[in-house]
């Protein structure tokens, strides 16, 4: 009898079935591109190439974040917002005092894809004091932060120099809004604003008359920090159209206190610095959609802020407390991926293997913005394995990309046998396309009865991107091809 911890990984992974011919055909076909592929396939014609090679997740790390998710908040988990102010002492409740707006870190505020608008969060606190027969507001309107690490904001290992004036790489913050993104919008050398109400970034503008217009921006910070100002340098030509530039913003608090401010005034509600005598406390809770209605945009289309804010929400929660939120968010990683293969091997009724994967999976962030990260496909695949076991598997299955139908996989495997098939998280760095996922087997009433995990991984270079998507595109038409020709599966 086999030893039992040989027999765990030889079923687990299916490490040892030979290449099928299929694979290899297509591959062929790209080696004279300078691309390494790293391959898992499970199903009916399993094949593995460059199983235990370090490879770059890029957006396949969202995978990683989106299971330790599932595992440690749940699907129904929400964030939860508080808005708390104190009645006047002499039971006054039209004149309050105390407000204050406490966040853990909602990614979903003032984004279109959660059904927002940029003011909706200020306008429905507004509304709510109104309708609690506040009419006017004493002092300050504060927004905090439920833990005070989210305060302090550090790029995580591996961010690339340009992330620090990029709209995509904002941080996540207590509080998120309209994804810590802004636009500056520059008329001329010496004017321009942001076309976005209540944003309290500074911006100076050290702009010349040219023969052309060429504009950088400079973050104003010391190496290594976050930015919360910028400097646009540069020349403008006359006569040259508005230049407008996606800035991200590192201070959502001070533009949330504007905003709301805004939006007392607009219903009514007035502020005075006066002072008043505080009395009964009183507060209201606002919860964001659950974690299953936010992976849908986060995973189809591959939202970097929503990853951080999860990351972040993750090591705030269940991470060490005497560790900053990137640092703490990162042990919470390492901890799941500890237990990788775990829940495959209770079901398969084997030895599960503890931190058999640790070594294979360094994660910097919950994004897959870091060039820094390193998985295998082997890691990758135990994770997926791991997944399909779950009893909230549908939550992430619906979640994912379509091929040729929705998310960041609209475009791709069009006309083929994946298309409308194969689900997948992609995973794009410069020379970094990664794909991995799930095909599903159909049983004879139609639904599917199980789930073929894909695990396809690159390194290459910026001018084989197209290359390594057709390379990718092949392989998924053809695994879906033999899943959906095939009678049963052959490794489960």
């Amino acid at each position: 009898m086999a030893h039992p911890a040989i027999l765990s990984l030889t079923l687990f992974m299916a490490a040892a079935t030979p290449a099928g011919p299929a694979w290899d055909d297509i591959l062929n076909k790209f080696d004279s591109k300078k691309i390494t592929f790293g391959l898992n396939l499970h199903g009916p014609s399993p094949y593995t190439r460059n199983g235990s090679a370090p490879f770059t997740p890029a957006s396949n790390s969202k995978l990683f974040t989106a299971g330790a998710v599932l595992a440690k908040f749940g699907a129904a988990m929400t964030f939860k917002t508080t808005l708390a102010w104190r009645e006047a002492a002499d039971g006054d409740s039209s004149n309050i005092t105390g407000v204050t707006v406490t966040g853990e870190g909602d990614p979903t505020w003032g984004l279109a894809v959660y059904g927002e608008k940029l003011t909706t969060h200020a306008d429905a606190f507004a509304d709510a004091l109104f309708a609690a027969g506040v009419r006017t507001v004493h002092g300050p309107v504060a927004f905090v932060a439920a833990d005070a690490r989210w305060n302090t904001l550090t790029y995580p290992y591996g961010w690339a120099e340009w992330a620090r004036t990029e709209c995509g790489t904002a941080e996540a913050q207590a509080f998120n809004l309209k994804y810590n993104c802004a636009n500056f919008v520059v008329t001329s050398p010496d004017n321009g604003g942001w076309a976005e109400a209540g944003v309290p970034i500074p911006v100076k503008l050290a702009i010349k008359r040219g023969a052309r217009t060429k504009l950088d921006v400079v973050a104003l910070d010391a190496a290594g920090k976050v930015s919360t100002s910028f400097i646009i340098t540069g020349t403008l030509k006359a006569g040259a159209p508005p230049q407008v530039f996606k800035l991200p913003v590192h201070n959502t608090a001070g533009w949330m206190q504007n905003l709301l401010l805004a939006a007392l005034h607009r219903k009514g509600i007035a502020t005075s610095k006066s002072v008043l005598t505080p009395g009964t406390a009183r507060a209201l809770e606002f919860n964001s959609p659950s974690v299953a209605d936010i992976f849908k945009p986060f995973l189809k289309h591959s939202l970097n802020l929503v990853g951080e804010a999860f990351f972040k929400a993750l090591g705030s929660k269940f991470g060490p407390p005497d560790l900053d939120l990137v640092e703490a968010g990162q042990a919470v990683l390492r901890d799941f991926t500890a237990t990788l293969g775990s829940q495959t091997a209770t079901q398969l009724g084997i030895e599960a293997r503890p931190g058999f994967y640790s070594d294979e999976v360094k994660l910097y962030d919950g994004s897959g913005l870091s060039a820094k990260s390193e998985v295998t496909t082997s890691a990758v695949m135990a994770l997926l394995l791991d997944l399909r076991t779950r009893a909230d598997f549908s939550v992430l299955w619906n979640s994912l990309p379509i091929a040729g139908v929705d998310g960041t996989l609209a475009h791709r495997m069009k006309g083929t046998a994946a298309a409308g098939v194969l689900r997948g998280k992609t995973g794009t760095l410069d020379g970094v396309y990664n794909l991995s996922g799930y095909v599903p087997h159909a049983a004879s009433n139609g639904d599917p009865d199980e789930y073929v995990p894909f695990v396809m991984l690159t390194r290459t270079t910026a001018e084989n991107l197209e290359a390594a998507h057709d390379a990718q595109n092949q392989l998924g038409a053809e695994l879906a091809r033999i899943v959906s020709n095939s009678a049963h599966l052959a490794t489960r």
